[in-house]
């Protein structure tokens, strides 16, 4: 009998934004450097979040321009 296993990796969701909130970081480079490859942050629209080098596999959400 053959038996395998599947590991699930849950991927993290990141906030950015300008506001003062626990947990919420408050340039994208901040959250970048948090995430994890394959976690997501979204951008919320309040302001700039400054430049960003990227150096992993993210998925990056945000309304575009308002």
């Amino acid at each position: 009998m053959l038996c395998s296993f599947i590991s699930q990796t849950h991927a993290a969701i990141l906030r950015c934004s300008k506001f003062n909130t626990p947990g919420v970081y408050s340039t994208v480079q901040a959250a970048h450097d948090a995430a994890s490859a394959g976690d997501t942050i979204h951008i919320e629209p309040s302001g700039s979040y400054g430049s960003l080098n990227m150096t992993k596999q993210l998925v990056i959400i945000g309304t575009g321009i308002t």
